[in-house]
């Protein structure tokens, strides 16, 4: 049996039949961050196999930068040693392209390496996951909730960990309806 390089449109397409979304939600303009993090495994696939060009990669899936493409790449590569759900993503779509004949390159380019960061550091990954009490305060409603990790503010309000950091550290003012802080534990 012969087997095929993948292009850009057949990796987005056996995504789609691995998230069970259509191809149309997964290529119109949304910025919800459900549907961004489908298309950064996407991003990612797309370059290390080299189907397109980043701005063509960036239009085959509803965007209009390459510069989106660039960021999805270096999400995955900062998370996919540390966070299962985003292996099991990437490696999903590779199985799934394996099964339908065509050739992937192995992924060998991962910058994850373990080490003792700065827990502050918003480049490096590692630190969403390190306890660093996070107060969460609701501005429309005014309660507030204390969680242990940037990565569980994240989950609790839908807002992107790096943008969570930024405001704790004070290099990015408070918007839209939640307030975070960092804060002592007694």
């Amino acid at each position: 049996m012969q087997t095929r390089r993948p292009t850009t449109r057949a990796i987005i397409q056996e995504a789609c039949k691995l998230y069970g979304v259509s191809v149309e939600d997964l290529t119109k303009r949304c910025r919800k961050m459900k549907m961004v993090r489908m298309r950064q495994p996407i991003h990612y696939l797309c370059w290390l196999e080299q189907t397109d060009t980043l701005e063509e990669i960036a239009v085959s899936t509803g965007l209009l930068r390459h510069a989106t493409v660039l960021n999805s790449i270096g999400v995955i590569e900062g998370e996919y040693g540390m966070y299962d759900d985003v292996k099991e993503k990437v490696d999903g779509i590779r199985e799934a392209m394996i099964e339908s004949g065509y050739t992937m390159k192995p992924i060998l380019s991962v910058k994850y390496h373990k080490r003792e960061a700065d827990p502050f550091d918003t480049d490096n990954a590692w630190c969403f996951n390190k306890i660093i009490p996070v107060r969460v305060i609701d501005k429309q409603t005014g309660v507030h909730y204390e969680v242990r990790t940037i990565a569980q503010a994240s989950y609790l309000t839908g807002v992107y960990r790096r943008k969570i950091s930024q405001e704790c550290k004070g290099q990015r003012g408070a918007t839209g309806r939640y307030k975070f802080q960092y804060y002592e534990q007694p």
